[in-house]
């Protein structure tokens, strides 16, 4: 087996690094933000489900019944977004009018003169952002006894596995998978859902091809850390397709998606100096 052609192969692997990187580069508010996904007022994407729209529509009819125990509500949230809960932009509309309620002693609608840019109300949607953000969990259970796992770790099979793993990824990356970036954006901006599905369903093939290789034992560790990578990421860009229907779940998953993508690329080095030490 050609060792030389095993490094060349991981280095595509390795390969999707550039477009990666520009997720976590423009992961500032002036891309990737709640900030800006509910600020977008003029455009055809995702602007008019703020939280604030959300609310009043909420408690266009009685409102102490539309709205109900919001911190039932956050509770809620935290069993996960991957599952049948309720709609996390709901859940903030909610957590908002509690908050803004007890704001405003008069009784009055809170929400005739409420700006965005106020520094106490931008505090209020913060606060409700965080708070979802901190009981969110991509935590999956990955089965050891659904993956193939070799006691046979000579060189030739290790290199076998990096072959394999190698093709994978090279049949599976596509534009979208080399430049995750633009799908996002796309979504965000322009509510174009397109990119971020094929993401999902590429991570999907990605960790179901890499569910059935055989690894080496001696390198499970660093394959049971990749599937986790490649489940969590596909939770995530398909979770982004119902971004106009839930621009809350969009803008925690936005916040999230850097840490993965990171955490995805230290794991591509990992594979690559593998392929170095086969080589040496």
């Amino acid at each position: 087996m050609n060792r030389l052609k095993i490094a060349a192969i991981v280095l595509v692997m390795v390969s999707g690094l550039a477009g990666s990187y520009f997720i976590v580069k423009n992961s500032t508010p002036s891309l990737l933000s709640e900030k800006k996904l509910m600020e977008n007022s003029g455009k055809s994407g995702i602007s008019s489900q703020s939280p604030i729209e959300w609310v009043k529509n909420l408690v266009s009819g009685d409102y102490s019944q539309s709205i109900g125990d919001s911190n039932n509500d956050l509770n809620n949230a935290k069993n996960g977004f991957n599952k049948e809960t309720a709609n996390l932009t709901e859940t903030v509309a909610q957590s908002l009018f509690g908050k803004m309620k007890t704001m405003d002693q008069s009784g009055n609608d809170p929400f005739g003169n409420f700006d965005i840019n106020n520094s106490e109300n931008q505090k209020l949607v913060d606060e409700a952002l965080v708070n979802l953000k901190n009981q969110f969990s991509l935590d999956f259970d990955l089965n050891e006894e659904d993956l193939k796992i070799s006691a046979d770790n000579s060189l030739n099979n290790k290199a076998r596995y990096l072959e394999e793993t190698g093709k994978i990824i090279l049949k599976n990356a596509d534009d979208f998978y080399n430049n995750p970036a633009k799908a996002v954006e796309s979504a965000v901006d322009m509510g174009n859902v397109s990119g971020v599905k094929n993401l999902a369903d590429t991570y999907q093939n990605i960790y179901s091809e890499f569910l059935n290789t055989s690894v080496p034992s001696d390198w499970l560790d660093l394959h049971k850390r990749y599937l986790e990578i490649l489940k969590k990421s596909e939770l995530i860009y398909r979770d982004l397709t119902d971004i106009q229907n839930d621009p809350i779940k969009a803008a925690v998953l936005i916040q999230i998606l850097p840490e993965i993508v990171v955490k995805e690329t230290e794991i591509k080095k990992e594979y690559y100096w593998k392929s170095m030490e086969i080589n040496s």
